[in-house]
């Protein structure tokens, strides 16, 4: 899976494309795991958050596989 993020993403250095987790320092990715812990809070309490406002977010699978979907979907409906 190929996962875009944009310059602007949020509290980390990452502008590039995340392949691996090889391809990104620890630094980095440990502050990745620290935000999506603390949305992940957010979102048990009901609270919302502006970091994906106004974005679109899409999947594009290579094989078929109705448990992979539905979990991305229920993901990205978080």
């Amino acid at each position: 899976m190929v996962r875009r993020l944009r310059r602007s993403a949020p509290r980390t250095g990452l502008g590039k494309d995340f392949l691996d987790l090889l391809s990104i320092p620890t630094e980095e990715l440990t502050g990745l795991l620290r935000l999506a812990a603390q949305l992940k809070i957010k979102q048990r309490r009901g609270l919302s958050h502006p970091l994906l406002q106004g974005r679109m977010l899409g999947l594009l699978f290579q094989k078929p596989s109705t448990r992979t979907r539905v979990s991305f979907e229920a993901g990205m409906n978080q």
